[in-house]
């Protein structure tokens, strides 16, 4: 079902749903499973508004790590590629958190972004000068300033030296937009391989 390269249909969807039992079954009873696990694996569907599954319970029945996982779950869920689409941009999956305060517990959303910052390292951004470059750390005390690698001329689409800047020290310079690699032709692999992968 999970490799099935158009959208699921209602019924694919509740053999899909049913991966929150079958995930119980296998550790359950199993060495170093913590309640806190079995609590995580439970109710990382539910949302704060009860519409989520399987049992489909509302806030006050939700510990905190249920509602850290939730949204961790739909953060990835929203950015990994996937054989009928292709993930979203980060600042998408944020913008979709942030947006759904009836199912996502805002305050936890909001640490979220504080510790992976809006353009998650590996990130390609697009700058205002027409360069492209490579999150390479995050900004905690400002998350739309990390600090990047500059690799790319998206003007005249040719790589550049490399130069790293940190945005918090710039004020000209700032992220306009993240990028998908491919729009470019970029090799995303070999990018993070020269320039993270150190």
């Amino acid at each position: 079902v999970l490799s099935k390269p158009s959208a699921l249909n209602d019924n694919e969807m509740q053999v899909v749903k049913k991966h929150v039992a079958q995930s119980l079954g296998l550790v359950k009873g199993e060495k170093g499973i913590t309640p806190l696990m079995l609590d995580m694996i439970v109710n990382h569907h539910e949302r704060l508004d009860g519409t989520g599954y399987p049992r489909g319970i509302a806030a006050e029945k939700l510990s905190r790590a249920a509602r850290i996982m939730a949204i961790v779950d739909v953060y990835d869920a929203m950015t990994a590629d996937r054989p009928h689409q292709m993930g979203e941009e980060p600042i998408s999956a944020l913008r979709y958190l942030l947006a759904n305060k009836h199912m996502f517990d805002s305050e936890l959303v909001q640490r979220f972004i504080k510790c992976l910052g809006v353009h998650p390292v590996g990130t390609i951004v697009k700058l205002n000068n027409e360069r492209l470059a490579l999150v390479m750390e995050g900004n905690h005390e400002n998350p739309i300033k990390p600090k990047i690698k500059i690799f790319y001329n998206a003007k005249h689409k040719h790589h550049i030296t490399a130069k790293d800047v940190d945005l918090s020290a710039e004020k000209e310079l700032k992220i306009i937009a993240s990028i998908k690699p491919l729009d470019y032709q970029l090799n995303l692999a070999r990018l993070l391989k020269e320039h993270l992968l150190v």
